[in-house]
């Protein structure tokens, strides 16, 4: 594929040629997980026989938009959300993976856009806690290498600490702010 603007060159089976092509968009239902979802897809239109032509790039945008749309709907973790969310405890995906007693290959499928069932999906919300992942830890830390275990604890008791410096910074702000009764001894006063 040779990408120029929005125009692009593709081979045409109908004109048996490299051609030049347009994109236009046509609303389309993609079937994900049993369920239609209905997006404006992208597709590729040849200049000179007006026919459509497969493009895989643009059927792997149209595949993504789909499976965003589903994501959404259902409450599901987006890829970008589960990297981030292992990315926050410094786990590699086998790591993760051992952890949760999933399949070394799962949670790279799901960072790369395959949407995840329903339970793992909880799973994975669960854990976004750290005081989660630190029952999941002290139930699992065996699966994990000494360097991996040794990471995920100071990690969890780092997340800790800051989870409570943000609540203490919560209810100071409430206290100072919200809970003052406004008189002449509070130094609050009315407008």
């Amino acid at each position: 594929i040779q990408m120029e603007g929005f125009n692009m060159k593709l081979y045409c089976p109908s004109c048996d040629k490299i051609t030049e092509m347009n994109t236009e968009s046509i609303n389309e239902d993609i079937n994900v997980k049993g369920e239609k979802i209905n997006i404006a897809s992208e597709v590729a239109v040849c200049n000179d026989c007006k026919k459509r032509v497969f493009s895989e790039e643009l059927e792997t945008k149209n595949l993504d938009l789909a499976y965003s749309i589903y994501r959404r709907k259902h409450n599901l973790l987006s890829p970008q959300e589960i990297i981030n969310m292992r990315e926050k405890y410094s786990l590699s995906q086998r790591s993760l993976a051992s952890l949760l007693e999933w399949g070394e290959i799962t949670i790279n499928r799901y960072e790369n856009g395959a949407i995840q069932d329903p339970a793992h999906n909880e799973v994975l919300n669960f854990i976004a806690d750290p005081k989660n992942m630190k029952e999941l830890f002290e139930k699992n830390s065996q699966f994990l290498n000494n360097i991996a275990r040794e990471q995920l604890k100071n990690r969890i008791e780092e997340l800790k600490k800051e989870s409570s410096k943000t609540q203490f910074r919560f209810y100071l702000a409430d206290y100072i702010v919200v809970s003052k009764y406004i008189d002449e001894f509070s130094g609050f006063t009315k407008f």
